[in-house]
């Protein structure tokens, strides 16, 4: 590789031209005829790519060659640099096909709710997409998210705006904790409390009960022999 300078502009050539002013067959000219016209070799110094970029070509008069200055890359470059590839290879992963992926991991530790804890349902609740009210098919045994609380679907449906999960007990049921006592919400058949759950019920002497049934969908003040008080 060859280059010249011309009015202060260096020009590098991969090949020299063939003819030059007068020369013919320039390129199998001379290195002395060469370099009279101002044809000098371009010498590319060692670079360590990850910590250093060359600089502009310039003319090293001492070695008669053209050159690059080696330059240290700033740590602003470098973060760039790293940043440049994370985007690189986030815009490779393909985040759908891992969730699906978790999922088939989070299914068996949902399914055994005796043993959920706070960060099972934290973690799984991120796979998971939020609740959409606008005509969509859920099947039982799907997931959702809702006002950040994963649901489980208990009968199939299309969706609808006023079938939320907070409020469509029939429908949805959430993830929580075993032992954690919740206000008493009236069941359906298909979310009943069972022996040994508990519930605040401010109804009667603000106390928490515990089914003694199961299959139970009756408040303590229906039905006090499915409840006793803690």
């Amino acid at each position: 590789m060859k280059a010249i300078q011309i009015n202060n502009e260096i020009k590098v050539y991969s090949k020299l031209p063939k003819t030059w002013k007068n020369h013919l067959n320039f390129q199998k000219a001379s290195v002395e005829l060469q370099q009279q016209e101002g044809f000098f070799d371009v010498v590319q110094p060692a670079v360590d790519t990850e910590l250093q970029h060359l600089g502009e070509i310039y003319w090293d008069e001492v070695n008669q060659v053209f050159t690059y200055p080696v330059i240290n890359k700033t740590q602003k470059e470098l973060q760039a640099e790293i940043d440049a590839r994370i985007e690189a290879l986030d815009n490779q992963f393909d985040k759908q096909a891992a969730k699906r992926l978790l999922r088939k991991v989070v299914e068996p530790i949902l399914a055994d709710e005796a043993n959920l804890t706070e960060q099972d349902i934290e973690d799984a609740k991120m796979l998971y997409k939020q609740w959409c009210g606008t005509g969509i098919a859920y099947k039982a045994g799907d997931k959702v998210v809702y006002n950040e609380i994963l649901y489980k679907v208990i009968q199939a449906h299309t969706s609808q705006t006023d079938w939320a999960p907070d409020i469509s007990t029939s429908l949805f049921t959430p993830y929580k904790v075993p032992g954690i006592i919740t206000v008493w919400e009236q069941p359906t058949a298909e979310n009943p409390y069972m022996i040994g759950d508990k519930v605040y019920y401010p109804t009667i002497n603000n106390s928490v009960y515990i089914s003694v049934i199961d299959n139970n969908v009756w408040s303590p003040s229906e039905y006090r022999k499915g409840w006793e008080i803690q």
